[in-house]
């Protein structure tokens, strides 16, 4: 669990923040099972209080001026891609809505006991009084001679039971997992892009990122297909992409990855393509008339069972942030 005085670090920072609007569902309700590990944990309680005070205090300033090079060295990832998008599209419109805020205050902290790098260790926030899903957020430290940096968030999804071993007890490889590692992120990626017509489809509990994503698909697809257009939604798991993993408390794995995504809409010549605001801020200008292409980054956690047991793999969290648009 996160000490007082960490939380406090976070708390005065006012930094690390996501917005998702309120939520009247049940919420996500993480309970870190606290296990007897003969590996200590990598950090300490005081580092893990400077790790946390000088991100926020990093990303509370880079919020205020809207300057994504005043994260570097404090931001790395897919949250660097991330926050660089929402600051460009807060510059653009005007408005601090597209800088998604993260709940000040911590509720755990899941510290790697690996000694090697690249390591990564994550915390899980407090809930939000406005009723927001909390986040789980991921720290990478590079190498010994970098400091600890923000990689990745992503929302808890509501009803999710989140158990992991504390210390973090990093998931090496797939022994003892129901699915390998990269099989089971494959999967989940085909899923996402065939819905019920992927052959592993069966596999996987339903969540809200693939419901979303195949309302946004269905919708746009049908608007489109009136005037004899066509919309795809595509998404893919770059191959040298970081993906980390830890040991769940029932021996199975919680995956955190970054996954890509490419919105293509295309109408008949003399049509025009409207855009929203927010892919407008992205455009930085440029006049859509019948074509247009947006880019996203998602990050996405996964839970996987362990070898022997009849749950399911299910998406348990995730963020997704346009993060460019283009005419071509």
């Amino acid at each position: 669990m996160k000490s007082a005085r960490t939380v406090a670090a976070w708390a005065a920072s006012g930094a690390l923040v996501l917005s998702l609007g309120a939520c009247a569902q049940e919420l996500p309700q993480p309970h870190p099972s606290v296990t007897s590990k003969p590996n200590e944990a990598s950090l300490t309680d005081s580092q893990v209080d400077h790790v946390s005070a000088r991100i926020g205090d990093a990303l509370a300033a880079a919020d205020k001026a809207r300057d994504a090079q005043q994260l570097q060295g404090v931001v790395t990832g897919p949250a660097a891609a991330m926050r660089a998008s929402e600051y460009k599209i807060a510059a653009a419109t005007k408005s601090e809505d597209e800088i998604t805020p993260l709940p000040v205050e911590l509720q755990s902290v899941a510290i790697t006991t690996t000694q090697t790098w690249p390591r990564a260790s994550f915390v899980v926030t407090v809930q939000p009084e406005d009723l927001q899903p909390q986040r789980l957020v991921v720290f990478t430290q590079e190498d010994a001679r970098h400091n600890y940096e923000l990689w990745g968030w992503a929302r808890l999804f509501p009803g999710v039971n989140l158990q992991i071993s504390s210390p973090a007890q990093d998931a090496a490889d797939s022994t003892g997992l129901a699915t390998p590692i990269d099989d089971a992120v494959s999967d989940y990626v085909d899923v996402l892009n065939k819905g019920t017509g992927s052959t592993y489809a069966d596999q996987f509990e339903s969540d809200a990122l693939r419901t979303a994503i195949e309302t946004r698909r269905s919708e746009l697809g049908s608007a489109l297909k009136k005037v004899k257009g066509t919309f795809s939604y595509q998404v893919s798991a770059p191959k040298d992409a970081q993906r980390f993993a830890w040991r769940t408390a029932d021996g199975g794995a919680i995956v955190i990855v970054p996954l890509s995504a490419t919105e293509t809409a295309k109408a008949p010549k003399g049509a025009t393509i409207t855009p929203d605001a927010t892919t407008k801020a992205l455009l930085g200008g440029a006049t859509v008339k019948n074509s247009l292409i947006v880019d996203r980054q998602l990050v996405v956690a996964l839970t996987i069972p362990p070898t022997g047991s009849t749950d399911k793999m299910q998406a348990v969290g995730a963020e997704n942030v346009r993060t460019s648009a283009r005419l071509k």
